[in-house]
């Protein structure tokens, strides 16, 4: 849509690390976790007086990385984990 490509090569090499690593069915957590974090981490920037336009570089691979992280540390966070219950849901308490 901007006429250049949003991610790098080194995401989709990490992605694939990260899919080596956890394995293939961890991926879309790892995903939906990193693009949390890095909307997370592009409202702090705006909150602390950076301009961030249509043309700022915002790096994903911090973001991916955290979140691989993360996902290797606690196993699933909004998708089942080995138990078939994903961390936020035994966080909050949505056992049925």
């Amino acid at each position: 849509m901007r006429g250049y490509d949003g991610l790098g090569g080194g995401d989709a090499k990490l992605l694939a690390v990260a899919g080596a690593w956890l394995g293939w069915f961890a991926l879309p957590d790892v995903v939906l976790l990193a693009a949390v974090l890095g909307i997370a981490a592009s409202v702090l920037l705006r909150l602390s007086g950076r301009v961030i336009t249509l043309n700022t570089a915002l790096p994903f691979g911090p973001c991916l990385a955290f979140a691989l992280w993360i996902e290797r540390l606690h196993g699933g966070i909004f998708f089942d984990s080995t138990d078939g219950i994903s961390l936020l849901h035994r966080t909050l308490g949505l056992l049925v």
